[in-house]
């Protein structure tokens, strides 16, 4: 295994502003390695989405580095910024963010137009045996509006994997998911990690699930990190 970051994180700290500040992050140092499931858990409201947007650059750090391969980006914003995310990540958040005038299929290949070009016959193969690796096969043609929450959680797993990303982020892809179906989502998660060399860092309040698939397992806990 390559022991090179994909994603870095030195002594990243966030704090918010307000009547009452709140230190989220204090200090956190976390490295992410090709062919890693990183799952990170803590209690409600601990930082965790918060450290996930900073990993990927939809949130600065009020203090601190972030590297991704090598290169110091914590400075990037705007366009800048977005290029990164569109290169390297692919991205599964709560609420899976389909956009519901599209099919599931459709959905997949949008980052793929946004880019500025059509996607290749191999990106739309990619994208159907995605579908059908994770259930979705025959839902293909269905809107998000017209299929479950957990089928639509399923859906932005595929289409994050799509673009075949250097690094996962993921905040609770089993959250709307029976345990069947999680254990099935992780399984083909920790497969695809380690085959493409993805550098993957998941949220998820399932700590039994992350002990079980996770190669490792980080708590975040006071604005710390400390193995789980």
């Amino acid at each position: 295994m390559n022991r090179s970051p994909v994603l870095e994180l030195r002594q990243v700290h966030k704090l918010y502003q307000g009547r009452t500040p709140l230190h989220v992050l204090r200090g956190v140092d976390l490295a992410l390695f090709p062919g890693e499931l990183v799952g990170i858990i803590g209690v409600s409201g601990s930082g965790k989405s918060t450290l996930l947007n900073i990993m990927g650059l939809l949130d600065p750090p009020t203090q601190g580095r972030l590297y991704i391969q090598g290169r110091d980006v914590t400075g990037l914003a705007g366009a800048d910024a977005a290029a990164v995310r569109r290169d390297l990540f692919g991205f599964v958040f709560q609420n899976s963010c389909l956009l519901a005038e599209f099919t599931l299929g459709e959905n997949l290949i949008i980052p793929i137009h946004l880019a500025g070009r059509r996607p290749t016959s191999d990106e739309l193969a990619r994208a159907r045996r995605l579908l059908g690796d994770l259930g979705l096969g025959e839902l293909a043609n269905r809107r998000p509006g017209e299929v479950s929450a957990g089928e639509r959680q399923r859906a932005a797993l595929a289409r994050a994997l799509v673009g075949r990303p250097k690094a996962l982020l993921a905040d609770e892809p089993t959250g709307s998911l029976d345990e069947g179906n999680s254990h099935q989502l992780f399984s083909l998660l920790r497969g695809w990690v380690e085959e493409e060399s993805i550098a993957a860092a998941v949220v998820t309040h399932d700590v039994e699930l992350a002990r079980h698939y996770c190669h490792r397992l980080l708590s975040l806990s006071g604005g710390k990190l400390a193995s789980g």
